[in-house]
């Protein structure tokens, strides 16, 4: 682990998780936007004037390394990892994003008082764009070429977090098999679900329960 918590709280900074600091951004931020990105110099800040340039395209846009022109440095086996959980999500979930995991992003600040996040680890990447997708919002991406990390490592540990992903996973997928889901006539198509499969207990349109 690095020293980005302890560094930051002696430089004034509140650490919190994505799943706390998103609503903690919305009731704090006066602008139109939130971004989140990471601390150690993978996110260069230079690319969010490349955010802010996309910012209208949805209500929230990703650095994404899996589009056209985009790359990622990193080993092989993560990348293959990487790129295989993404996509086993997005097919799934029917959520046409390629890289969910990916924390470089912009938010538009008038749609998270409508997110209920429940996540507290990293699966909360995943949670954004589904509940977005759910209540009738889109998500774009735009190609992001990663920099090695300044300093550090990081943080995510797959065999580690894997029943907690699971268990979200059962989750989010109910989310998405509701019929109250924004695009559950089209989705119900396009994803992996048996057919026929209904789950009740999951959102009215406006704001996810």
């Amino acid at each position: 682990m690095d020293a980005t918590g302890s560094e930051g709280r002696e430089n004034g900074c509140r650490i919190r998780s994505v799943s706390v600091g998103l609503p903690a951004a919305d009731e704090a931020a006066t602008g139109d936007y939130v971004v989140t990105m990471d601390a150690d110099g993978f996110h260069p800040a230079e690319r969010i004037i490349d955010l802010l340039d996309h910012g209208d395209d949805a209500e929230a846009v990703i650095c994404s390394h899996y589009v056209a022109s985009a790359s990622a440095q990193m080993s092989w086996d993560q990348a293959i990892l990487s790129r295989l959980l993404n996509a086993l999500i997005a097919r799934s979930l029917a959520v046409p994003v390629r890289d969910m995991s990916s924390r470089f992003r912009i938010h538009q600040r008038r749609v998270l008082g409508d997110l209920n996040l429940a996540s507290e680890k990293y699966d909360v990447l995943q949670e954004i764009p589904v509940q977005l997708f759910t209540l009738g919002h889109h998500v774009a991406e735009i190609p992001f070429d990663s920099l090695p990390r300044i300093s550090g490592e990081t943080h995510t540990r797959p065999l580690a977090f894997t029943p907690h992903f699971l268990t979200t996973f059962w989750r989010l997928l109910k989310m998405r098999n509701h019929f109250r889901s924004a695009d559950y006539n089209s989705w119900a198509h396009d994803s992996l679900r048996p057919r026929g499969m209904l789950v009740i207990g999951t959102p009215d349109r406006g704001r996810v329960q």
